[in-house]
C-alpha cells in the first residue's frame, strides 16, 4: 500500500467517524443544549453589560467552530473514499 492510500485511508475513517458522530443523538443534543443555554442566556443579559454578550457570542462561535469542524472532517473522509474508489477501478 502506498502512502498515499494509506493517507486517504487514515483520511476515510477519520471521516467514517466524524460522520458517526455527526449522525449521534447524543451528540446532535449536546451541541444543541449549549446553543440554547447560550441564547438564553444572551436574551436574559442587560444590554449593558456588554463583557457578558461578547463571551458568549464568542462561545457560540466556538460551538459552531467545533460542529463544522466535524463536518469538515467527514466531507474529507468523503473525498477520500472516492479518489479510493478511483484508483480500485483502475487497478
Amino acid at each position: 500500500m502506498s502512502d498515499e492510500t494509506k493517507q486517504l485511508a487514515n483520511e476515510s475513517n477519520r471521516g467514517a467517524a466524524a460522520q458517526a458522530l455527526l449522525d449521534n443523538e447524543l451528540f446532535q443534543e449536546g451541541f444543541k443544549a449549549i446553543d440554547r443555554s447560550i441564547w438564553t442566556q444572551l436574551t436574559a443579559a442587560n444590554v449593558h453589560d456588554t463583557e457578558t454578550i461578547t463571551a458568549l457570542l464568542m462561545l457560540q462561535k466556538a460551538n459552531q467552530k467545533l460542529y463544522k469542524h466535524f463536518e469538515s472532517i467527514a466531507y474529507t473522509g468523503r473525498m477520500a473514499d472516492e479518489v479510493l474508489a478511483r484508483k480500485r477501478r483502475k487497478q
